[in-house]
């Protein structure tokens, strides 16, 4: 009888129409889930693709983007034509390019401008931290520096550290800087940042330093990057160059002898005249 009355109390009731509704949606649940982990993969294979793509333009150095990269362009830059070209071969890149032709902004789209940079920037950050772990399991290492102007007339710091991995010596450029001064403290103050950013604790474990005879490097009564470093690092052995004396000593041999003199200095002048001619074709 208790039973009975327990069966058709709105409670029971109420509880019973939700099991069944429970039973009834279980099944959506793992097909949701399944679409999911389809759709993950879907997106990881795509990322491969574009990873591969970026590591090959950045072993070739090539450029990634070009002037124009509308949909009705022929040439659309490097990224995006070999994108299109890895597409006849890639049922995953093939739909994708094709859902965001289809779509265009209402998707994901990891062809964009700023999906590229955070690409380059991702490995970019991989290569540094492995570069990273690499210089704090070998412990001691050695440092070269050097400014040189770019293509646009820019001071560029860049710096390598050479040390031993597993047996094996390792030269690393680990920073291009843009930077506005170029004396003796300013690079020191750069030098410092560097090594702050990768956690190197150069005041113990920095044994050599390499740079050019310039003023602002080899100065030695505290005017010179090297002179900087060895006030807090008296292990930091300073040598000079051997590439850059190499050079001094061929352009003094060189400029020695009267005739060697006279041929580059008139092959010079021949060069500068035909460059700026505007009847450069013609010669």
């Amino acid at each position: 009888m208790r039973i009975k009355l327990h069966e058709t109390t709105e409670k029971n009731i109420m509880a019973s129409i939700k099991v069944a509704y429970r039973q009834a949606d279980f099944p959506l649940i793992p097909s949701l889930v399944e679409n999911d982990k389809t759709h993950i993969a879907h997106n990881k294979e795509i990322i491969r693709h574009l990873i591969d793509i970026t590591l090959f333009l950045s072993r070739h150095c090539l450029s990634f983007r070009g002037h124009k990269e509308n949909k009705n362009e022929d040439i659309r830059g490097n990224f995006k034509d070999l994108v299109a070209l890895l597409a006849k071969y890639s049922p995953a890149l093939a739909s994708h390019i094709t859902e965001v032709e289809i779509k265009d902004r209402k998707t994901h789209n990891f062809l964009s401008w700023q999906r590229q940079n955070q690409l380059i920037q991702a490995i970019s950050t991989k290569i540094r931290s492995s570069i990273q772990q690499e210089l704090l399991s070998a412990t001691y290492f050695s440092v070269s520096l050097d400014i040189t102007f770019d293509i646009s007339r820019k001071e560029q710091l860049s710096l390598v550290f050479r040390y031993i991995n597993k047996g094996i010596i390792c030269e690393r450029l680990v920073a291009v800087r843009e930077t506005l001064l170029t004396t003796g403290q300013h690079l020191f103050t750069m030098f410092k940042n560097i090594c702050e950013e990768i956690k190197l604790n150069w005041r113990q474990h920095l044994v050599g330093q390499s740079f050019d005879g310039a003023a602002s490097m080899r100065g030695t009564y505290n005017n010179g990057l090297q002179a900087f470093i060895r006030e807090q690092n008296s292990s930091a052995i300073y040598v000079w160059c051997y590439a850059h004396r190499f050079s001094l000593v061929v352009v003094d041999a060189v400029s020695s002898c009267l005739e060697a003199r006279d041929l580059f200095g008139n092959l010079e002048l021949l060069f500068d005249f035909i460059g700026s001619s505007k009847n450069w074709s013609l010669f």
